[in-house]
């Protein structure tokens, strides 16, 4: 058996129980840390299960919580998550490289703040991409760039529901169907 205060296993230090004066070092305050500074090891794993990586990029609580400094990717490429805290947008990738979801929190009024994409076989182009955001709500067909539907909320508590493939004349729907009028006149 061998007895030692502290020990280098693979290059890592294991801190002893005690510190340098001799004075116990509480559970919480026990780590192991990499060799290569005492004042700002990359690696710290203490003993409450709390620690960082990466020069405190990467940290972690006792009770698990990460946070994580700069982008996030599940994967290189395919199927993967990228989260970027810079933009402030989170993607969702298919296994061909194509974006499925993407929210973006710069919303504007301009840019949507949640928008979703559906290709077809092996296209690079979407059929159709749904907008959302606070106020709006579209879903474009991109092959002739017709709106499908769209709503919109304005701040005088108007509510628009649009569509380029709906009726315009009222024989030419059936019941339950809508069809696109074109009034102007509104009543306040």
């Amino acid at each position: 058996m061998l007895l030692a205060d502290s020990a280098i296993l693979g290059g890592f230090v294991f801190s002893p129980a005690f510190d340098v004066s001799g004075n116990p070092i509480p559970d919480s305050e026990q780590y192991v840390r990499t060799n290569d500074s005492e004042t700002n090891p990359s690696i710290i794993l203490r003993g409450d299960g709390s620690g960082h990586l990466a020069k405190e990029n990467i940290l972690w609580d006792e009770d698990g919580n990460i946070i994580i400094t700069g982008e996030y990717k599940s994967a290189e490429s395919g199927k993967r998550i990228v989260i970027n805290p810079d933009n402030g947008n989170i993607r969702m990738y298919d296994s061909s490289d194509r974006v499925l979801i993407d929210l973006d929190d710069t919303y504007n009024g301009d840019t949507p703040a949640i928008s979703l994409y559906k290709y077809s076989g092996t296209s690079t182009t979407a059929d159709w991409i749904g907008h959302y955001s606070a106020t709006s709500m579209v879903i474009r067909r991109t092959s002739d760039d017709k709106d499908l539907f769209y709503v919109a909320y304005d701040l005088n508590g108007h509510v628009s529901i649009i569509s380029d493939l709906l009726a315009t004349d009222r024989d030419d729907v059936s019941i339950g169907e809508w069809y696109r009028d074109w009034e102007t006149d509104r009543k306040s």
